[in-house]
């Protein structure tokens, strides 16, 4: 009887470690949905920048940078609906790294790819 509850044991964590590495992965995704957007505007307006600084035209620069702080509030919204699908992670601070380096693998930030 013994051997038998250690069995289920170790299949409950083998199975919890399976469905925690599926929610990390899912909120993986979902962190690069939520960055999707964010991150193309990010890339036109550092193009935008770019030009902007080699042609010393002030105005382009601030345009460009306001154009990426109005693609903020969209992706702070979608970013404040993740802890209430995945409160396990939201709690944990480890599990949150984990998801970042995901993250960071899946879809790198283009601000840092210059």
């Amino acid at each position: 009887m013994k051997v038998y509850s250690m069995w289920i044991m170790g299949m409950l964590l083998f199975l919890q470690g399976a469905v925690q590495a599926a929610d990390l992965s899912a909120a993986a995704t979902d962190v690069c949905q939520c960055l999707e957007a964010p991150y193309k505007k990010v890339s036109e307006a550092l193009e935008r920048l770019s030009e902007a600084q080699a042609s010393g035209n002030g105005a382009n620069q601030a345009t460009a940078q306001g154009e990426m702080m109005a693609v903020m509030g969209a992706a702070e919204r979608c970013f404040n609906a993740l802890p209430a699908k995945y409160p396990k992670i939201d709690k944990n601070k480890a599990l949150q790294d984990k998801v970042m380096k995901m993250v960071d693998q899946q879809c790198p930030n283009p601000a840092f790819a210059r």
